[in-house]
């Protein structure tokens, strides 16, 4: 009788410990109820030039560029200033009276000069885009009211950017799986969705970004649905994308851009100022600049020898940075310095201006200079230059207007960048640790029951 029971529990268990699996591993997929198509870039191997799409319905993205800026490689879709035309399906689905699209991007950087469209179609009845000027993240969807949301940039990084509508209920923009904006859509469905693409190629309207995925949907989700959809797109971070066959290529991984990280802290730069030759210079002669403006540290009172970077220039002082890559900026800082009696003018405005090439440049903002602030030093007024744009460049150059004398001590410009490169991701259960950990209890369940034979 022991025996029997013994062998009943482990069976029992065992079952119980494949029924748990099988509940988690559900858990962990996409909502499928109405899902058209599911592109999931983690699942295309390196080079390739279709997106499969992983529904099951067919709707493969096809003939995709593969080129030195547009290519599959670690599980997403690198995509440069591009437009690329989405299956004929995609169009019935944003023509019907209720829909869902989803994209999970990562490593946004604007290019534009007017607009970042992600999701798109000629008629522009859809258009899921970010508008520079004012940095809100849009959603047209023409006749009816729009969904819009401030900040567009920094949402935009690392995120999972999902859209619900339906006709006579709501237009919806979650971000994350959190819903940051909603409007009515009680209009009508879109007059004409002919054409659908996602990236742009126009130089008023382009970006890079990486496509982690895309799925679209027959339906308007559910708040619920919607989450569990970001928790799935954040839990297949850590899946090892597709990878061919190719010999072992030692890469050394480029480090993430954190976000908020001072992107010119120990930046050499060059400058058209004039040079001192005497105390408080931002060079050590005439030929050797010692990079003061770089260093991370602040002047306080605007007389620190070795802290100050001073130029004897009369009027306009520009520096120049170069940043090695495209790079998401979300804002500028710097200082400046006047004393009456040392003949040193109020530094009168700041000019902040981005460039991919480092000759076309295209001005981020002018600061002028407020009320200075007096430091408790003598005649010695401080000035502070802050702009918090969303912008994106190779280059940063950075003008200042001054009568005479430009005296700061410090310039920086911060990322939007990406995550935390330091945080990592829990590790998902995968199938073979699961299948793993399964044998383990298996074996445990088996064995007590041997143990109970044996001490009959």
């Amino acid at each position: 009788m022991k025996r029997t029971l013994s062998l009943v529990l482990a069976v029992m268990l065992v079952f119980a410990c494949f029924a748990a699996f099988a509940v988690n591993s559900s858990a962990a997929s996409y909502v499928t109820d109405g899902l058209v198509a599911n592109y999931d870039a983690s699942k295309i191997a390196n080079g390739e030039t279709t997106w499969t799409d992983d529904s099951g319905n067919g709707n493969d993205i096809v003939d995709m560029p593969n080129t030195d800026t547009c290519f599959f490689k670690d599980g997403g879709y690198h995509l440069d200033s591009v437009r690329i035309d989405l299956p004929d399906a995609i169009d019935t689905v944003m023509g019907g009276e209720e829909f869902t699209v989803e994209m999970h991007l990562h490593d946004v950087v604007s290019l534009a000069t007017s607009f970042n469209t992600f999701i798109n179609c000629p008629s522009d009845d859809f258009s899921l885009f970010r508008r520079v000027n004012n940095d809100n993240l849009e959603i047209k969807l023409h006749p009816n009211a729009r969904p819009m949301v401030a900040d567009g940039l920094n949402l935009l990084q690392d995120s999972t950017v999902t859209v619900t509508f339906k006709v006579g209920e709501k237009s919806c923009l979650y971000v994350n799986g959190e819903l940051v904006s909603e409007a009515d859509a009680s209009t009508a469905k879109l007059a004409n969705t002919s054409g659908m693409f996602f990236g742009h190629d126009d130089a008023s309207r382009n970006f890079t970004a990486v496509f982690k995925a895309m799925r679209f949907y027959s339906k308007a989700l559910s708040a619920d649905e919607v989450k569990a959809n970001y928790a799935v797109d954040t839990a297949s971070e850590s899946v090892t994308p597709v990878e061919p066959s190719q010999p072992d290529t030692p890469v050394v991984p480029e480090k993430p851009t954190t976000k908020g990280e001072n992107l010119l802290a120990g930046l050499k730069y060059t400058s058209d100022g004039v040079v001192r030759n005497g105390g408080y210079s931002d060079y050590a002669d005439e030929n050797t600049c010692k990079y003061l403006l770089t260093d991370g540290t602040w002047s306080a009172r605007g007389d620190e020898d070795g802290i100050i970077g001073g130029y004897d220039t009369k009027g306009v002082t520009s520096f120049v940075f170069d940043l090695g890559k495209k790079t998401a900026i979300a804002g500028f800082k710097c200082d400046g310095f006047s004393n009456d009696s040392w003949g040193i003018s109020v530094p009168n405005s700041v000019e902040f201006l981005v460039s991919d090439d480092g000759e076309n440049y295209t001005s981020v903002g002018v600061v002028t200079a407020s009320e200075g602030q007096d430091v408790g030093n003598g005649s010695w007024l401080k000035y502070d230059f802050s702009l918090e744009k969303a912008v994106s460049g190779k280059f940063i150059k950075v003008v200042y207007t001054s009568a005479a004398f430009t005296w700061l001590s410090e310039i920086e410009a911060y990322a939007a960048g990406t995550s935390d490169p330091t945080s990592k991701p829990e590790t998902p259960v995968t199938a073979d640790n699961g299948i793993v950990a399964l044998a383990v209890i298996a074996s445990i369940a088996v064995a007590g029951a041997v143990v109970i034979k044996k001490s009959r």
